[in-house]
Formats: structure tokens, sequence, C-alpha cells
């Protein structure tokens, strides 16, 4: 569904009128334009005219509620003074007389969201895809649970196991090779057990330790035992999943053909720690984790999650990176404002003082550490599972240390490619659900595939993923609408929408109460529109004046 955002509250964007000299204050004494226009409350003629006038905003971007305002006023204010003074109302029409009340002009926060249409629905589908040719020898059960470690089908008798990650394979693995499937794979069969003598570090790198745990898990498979990683012998799902389509035991399987579909009902990612030492303080079961939870501790540094963690955070949580490209970009980002760091790729004082800066304006817990052992790159939307080893152990550098899970219910937008700087993952948002409610959510993830439109005309789009925050048992799978913030103005001047005059020359006007009893015309500028009230600029109005409106 392609999402159609329409603005919930809209900035009115009326024009000025066209005499952009007019006084704030409108005047209907020509002769003397230093006197404002007053209208006595007591004065029916000037009254049941003004009453009986439209309102004509000039231009409104989003609908809003402006019947039964006290007063519009058509052309010149002097034309009202004049039926005043005649007393000659012969050729006008009697309405009603409407009965007024005052309101009081306000401050408060404003904020303009956008509503985006989407889909919620339980279980991310994922799909297992054979890489080589053959013929199915056993399949999966639909309806089935699978988890990590599963064989899901075999292919010529050749097993496909179910990992947990989101690094696809894309190629064979042996001894020496490097990279993030190098990762993938040696986190999985490490948390299947297969690496009992803890042997392995978790890390960039397939060496002869890693070698020697894919023998085990080849053996235990009953395949045949290489030590080198196969490509095809595993798929991936973020957790654990259920079967909704499988292939046909003894069809033929062609490489890129459906070996099954599942839907993935809840995520699990495992934190590895980066460097050795004594675990203590391990975060809460079921916390949801947010930029700058503490995980855990190492020898009393804290852990913290990153799940916005810019350029820079990507860099402090990289064993590998590269320190004189992290210390440019905290030079170039104003955390080193006396500019005492050298640029040189040595951490230093100086160095640890500048993340120290970069910590504390991102709100970091400021630890000054420049490697990445005390951060941890996490995906929104998670919360604590259960720590994999007790508090009080020693642990060895690149070995899983916690758990962080969360239920499967993502938010699917389908927006047009040119709005996807209206995104970032990590951003929070309110969801409206289909009953109603609100809930909150975050982006996890802002599609990089464009899909062109199905015409010419038609714009290309992309698919933006959410997760909720706060759902349970209750939330109910299907449409739902996204609310993001597009503007928020903080102590804003606010007045009821039913007090503004539409004036016909443009613009709009406040009949504002004076001391004695009488009331002027005030010129405003108006702003953002919310709940009944309208944003209002005038030198001439304070908090706490009073209002002309309807009662």
């Amino acid at each position: 569904m392609t999402a159609n955002p329409r603005s919930a509250i809209q900035a009115g964007s009326a024009e000025s009128p066209s005499d952009q000299g007019q006084p704030d204050t409108i005047d209907t004494h020509p002769a003397d334009s230093s006197k404002p226009v007053e209208v006595s409350t007591s004065d029916e003629s000037v009254r049941q005219t003004l009453e009986t006038l439209d309102l004509r905003p000039r231009r409104r971007r989003w609908p809003i509620a402006l019947a039964g305002l006290a007063v519009g006023v058509v052309g010149t204010l002097g034309a009202l003074a004049a039926i005043d003074q005649n007393g000659d109302d012969d050729n006008t029409t009697t309405e009603e007389q409407v009965a007024l009340a005052t309101a009081p002009v306000e401050t408060r926060d404003l904020l303009e969201e956008v509503e985006w249409a989407g889909t919620l629905g339980f279980g991310e589908s994922v799909s297992a895809i054979a890489q080589t040719d053959g013929t199915f020898t056993t399949t999966a059960t639909v309806g089935a649970s699978v988890a990590r470690g599963d064989v899901i089908a075999t292919i010529d008798d050749l097993p496909m196991v179910l990992f947990y990650g989101d690094q696809p394979f894309f190629r064979n693995l042996s001894s020496g090779d490097e990279g993030p499937d190098v990762h993938q794979l040696e986190s999985n069969l490490v948390e299947l057990g297969y690496d009992p003598d803890v042997t392995v570090t978790i890390d960039n790198s397939y060496t002869a330790n890693t070698e020697a745990m894919v023998e085990r898990w080849q053996e235990d498979l009953g395949a045949e035992i290489t030590g080198d990683f196969r490509l095809g012998a595993a798929t991936l799902t973020d957790g654990r999943a259920t079967v909704v389509s499988a292939a046909t035991t003894g069809n033929t399987a062609r490489s890129g053909d459906s070996v099954a579909e599942f839907d993935v009902q809840q995520v699990l990612v495992t934190v590895v720690n980066g460097a050795a030492g004594i675990a203590a303080d391990f975060v809460a079961s079921d916390t949801p984790i947010t930029q700058g939870t503490v995980l855990y501790s190492i020898d009393e540094q804290p852990v913290v999650a990153l799940t916005d963690p810019g350029r820079i955070g990507e860099l402090l949580a990289d064993p590998g990176a590269d320190i004189e490209t992290l210390e440019s970009l905290l030079s170039s980002g104003g955390f080193d404002p006396d500019g005492e760091m050298t640029v040189d790729g040595v951490v230093t004082e100086t160095t640890e003082a500048a993340v120290g800066r970069w910590q504390s304006a991102n709100d970091l817990p400021v630890t000054s550490v420049a490697d990445s052992s005390g951060y941890a790159l996490v995906r929104p939307g998670l919360v604590a599972g259960q720590s994999l080893v007790l508090p009080g152990s020693e642990l060895v550098a690149g070995r899983p240390v916690l758990s962080l899970t969360a239920q499967t219910m993502s938010i699917t937008l389908t927006i047009v490619a040119s709005d996807a700087d209206e995104f970032a993952v990590g951003d929070q948002v309110d969801v409206e659900l289909a009953d109603g409610s609100l809930r909150g959510g975050v982006v996890t993830d802002v599609g990089t595939i464009v899909t062109p439109g199905a015409n010419n005309d038609d714009d290309a789009t992309i698919d933006v993923t959410l997760a909720l925050t706060d759902g349970d048992d209750s939330v109910v799978a299907g449409p739902v609408t996204v609310l993001t913030i597009s503007t928020r103005i903080d102590g804003a001047m606010v007045v009821p929408t039913r007090a503004l005059v539409s004036l016909v020359e443009g613009g709009f006007a406040v009949e504002k109460e004076l001391d004695d009893g009488t009331t002027v015309l005030i010129q405003v500028e108006i702003g953002t529109f919310d709940e009944g009230v309208v944003e209002v600029e005038s030198s001439q109005l304070e908090p706490g004046d009073a209002l002309v409106v309807p009662s």
C-alpha cells in the first residue's frame, strides 16, 4: 500500500494583506490613523453586521473547523463605521443574535504530525533459497516451529540448516577467509555448542579453530567432514520461525528456487563481548534496549548499546576501526573545540576527551572509551533477554554474553522514494492501531531498493519497516497509521480558532477585549493549527488577553 502522508496539524500559510505596510491594529478612521477601531459590545448595529459576515481564509493546506466564528469582515472596516454612524440598516438582513463570550490567549507546545498508512503483521516473512541444483530428498513440515540448528531440507541428501542472522551467505568459506559472514558462522556454531573447549574467538577470521568447530558440526549432521563451510549449507532467519510453505519431497530443486517460506515469530540477537574481563551488572530481562542502555560491564567498564550510532559510533564499535578516520570525524564534528587532538591514528588522552564529548552530546554514559570493548551495535526495538554467563564470571573476548529478543510485530510502510529522508533507523514514532489505540514504535529499517511505479506517471517507492515498542497480545494485525513529527514549536502563543476574524483583503484578526469593556480588532499572522487552537504572532497580544468568541 502506498502511503498517503497527510498533515494532521498543518502550519497555516495565510498570505499577508496586499498592503504590506498595514498596521497590526485595524484602523477605521483614515483621517486619524493613530486611532484604532473600537467595537463596543453594546453597539447592536455594528455587532449584528459583524456577526452576519463570512469567514474567508485565504489559504489553508489542511481543513480546520472555522465555522461559527464570532465575526467576519468584508469590504472595508470604514464601511462598518459608516453603518454605525448612519444607523441605516433598512437594506441589511436580520440575523439571529449570536451569544458571545471571551477566551484567553495562551501559550502551549505544538506538534505538526504527518500520517502514513501502513500494515501491521505478525511474523516477518522470510524465504529459504536453494543454492544448488538437485532433488529435494527431505523437506520441512508446514506448520512446524523451527529454531537455530534445525535441518529444514536436504537436496541430494545435503542438509540445509537454519541459522540466525542477517548477513547472507554468498560463498564457500574455508581457513584463511575473512569477513562478516565468517563472524556469523562462528557465532551460530558457538551458540549451538560446537566449541566446548572455548578455543574460537568470534570475529571475522576463519582460523584453524573455526575449521575444527565446523568439522564437529558436520560430523553431528552426518555430512561429509571437510572443515569448510559449503554455500547452501545454511539459511537465515532472525529467530524462531513457523514454516508456512515448503517444497515437495522428490521434486527437482534448482538454484534460486524456494526451499521453504517462514513467518519469523521472534527476533533473537546475541551480544558478543569485545574484551576479556569479569562480567557484572547485566541489564534486567525485558528491559527495552535504547541508545545508551548499559548492557553489562567488563571489569567495571560499562558496555552500552548503540541503536542509533551514526558514523562515529559505528567506528567506535568496530574492533578494526581506522582510528585516524575516527579522530578526523571527531574533529570535524566539533568534539575537539580547542584543537588539541592530533589526527594521527594514535589514541591519546585528547582522543579520549573528544570521545567523551561525543558521548555527552549523544546522551551516552561518558566513559571516554575509544575502543570497541565499550560498545555494542544493536538493532532498535529489542528487549533484554537472558545473560549467557553468570555475573562474576571470567569472560573471554569474542564470546556470547547476552541475548536480546523481541516478538516480531513488524509494520510496513510503502512510501514515495523521495520521502525517504523523513525516516531514519531508531526514530521513535506513534502508531495508531485499527481499534484507535496508540502504541509506541521505532523505525528498524529504511529500504534501499527502489520499486518503479506501475506507470510512467507513478512515483517510485521504497519500504520502511518499524517495530512496536509496547505491543502485547491485545494488538490486532491489520491497517495502522504511523504518526511522525514534522515540526515542533515550543511555547507558541495560541488563540482559539473560533476567535479568528477573516479579512476580505487578506489575513486574519482577533477581537481583543479592553479593560473598559470595549473591543479592538488586532491583525495577526497565523501559524500552526492544533486541536481547536492556532498559533498567532502579534506585538499587541500577550498571554492572558481576553478575546471575543462565540459562547
